[in-house]
């Protein structure tokens, strides 16, 4: 069987697993790897044993794919090069820095033929996994918490693009109707985008998650409920762990399930890997991903919302106080 031929650009901390992954995986020839900072490059490169390239383009004219794990901000210039030239992407979430350049990608890969799969890692976690096959419908409520120490990268972008996103998908991924509405509220605290942010999604066919996620936490939190009539599960990410509770003669009964523990990033390149050889459909399509894109949006455009309406507030306090201690003054 041919091996196929990948490449990463952008080696930072995430980048540098995707090289260590690729250089695991059987059927693969990793042939090496491209970032501005050549250093770095050539650190990567000297660890994995395989080959640093000058450019861009010189990475693209030698593989047959690529992970693109760049800053949000180049995912749509290093995608739409990776295209012209037919490789087909692993794109780190979020998709793009917006719905526009998604739908610009998206359509151009369809017309290239080129395969397209959005870094939702979460999905490739052996919890959600087993629980996916588990549950016979939606959940009728699901609360995330997702909660990180400040990273000191993705600062291109906010919480709900860094990290919410990946929850987003999650409750996509097991709801399968159009959103209804969307709530939310954030604020910057270190960055000068919002570092904490908590939304409520609704939708349509009456389920609601509500979603916090924060980078500015003490500690790191990977947690989510989903609510189902007479039963509900609890999954910690971090523990690959399931709790299931139910109720079982008139008492709540739990039950703990403990799916083999695997690397999710692990699995998900391996999906994109058998995607690419056997010219099959991805698990997390580009569809996909302009589909929880679009969502982030909207927890974003509901902060703005939300920010706007508290400053209006405050403004119209501040004149109405302003008033009454001038009449108490006359």
């Amino acid at each position: 069987m041919k091996k196929v031929r990948v490449g990463v650009v952008g080696v930072g901390k995430l980048g540098a697993i995707h090289s260590r992954i690729y250089s695991e995986l059987r059927g693969v020839d990793f042939v090496g790897v491209y970032d501005v900072n050549m250093d770095r490059a050539i650190e990567v490169s000297r660890q994995f044993g395989v080959k640093v390239f000058p450019t861009l383009d010189a990475l693209l004219d030698e593989v047959d794919a690529v992970s693109i794990v760049v800053p949000t901000s180049s995912h749509y210039s290093v995608g739409m090069e990776a295209i012209k030239r037919g490789c087909h992407c692993l794109i780190e979430k979020p998709f793009t820095g917006s719905i526009a350049l998604a739908k610009k990608i998206f359509s151009y890969a369809r017309r290239k033929n080129v395969i397209i799969q959005v870094g939702h890692v979460e999905r490739f976690n052996s919890a959600m996994q087993v629980l996916r096959q588990m549950v016979p419908s939606p959940p009728v409520f699901v609360e995330c918490h997702r909660l990180s120490p400040f990273p000191n990268r993705a600062t291109d972008v906010s919480v709900v693009m860094d990290l919410m996103i990946h929850d987003i998908d999650i409750c996509l991924w097991f709801i399968p109707y159009e959103v209804r509405s969307v709530e939310a509220v954030g604020a910057p605290v270190i960055t000068e985008k919002d570092d904490i942010a908590n939304a409520r999604i609704k939708f349509k066919n009456g389920s609601i998650c509500d979603i916090t996620a924060s980078r500015v936490s003490d500690e790191t939190m990977r947690k989510i409920r989903m609510f189902f009539p007479g039963a509900y599960v609890s999954i910690d990410y971090l523990n690959q762990e399931i709790e299931l509770f139910f109720v079982k003669d008139g008492q709540i009964t739990k039950k703990v399930i403990q799916p083999a523990k695997i690397e999710p990033l692990k699995e998900e390149i391996s999906s994109f890997i058998a995607s690419v050889r056997d010219r099959r459909p991805p698990p997390v399509s580009g569809l996909d991903g302009l589909l929880a894109l679009r969502v982030a949006e909207r927890v974003n455009r509901a902060i703005s919302r939300a920010r706007r309406g508290i400053i209006r507030r405050r403004l119209w306090y501040g004149k109405k106080s302003f008033r009454a201690v001038r009449r108490g003054l006359g």
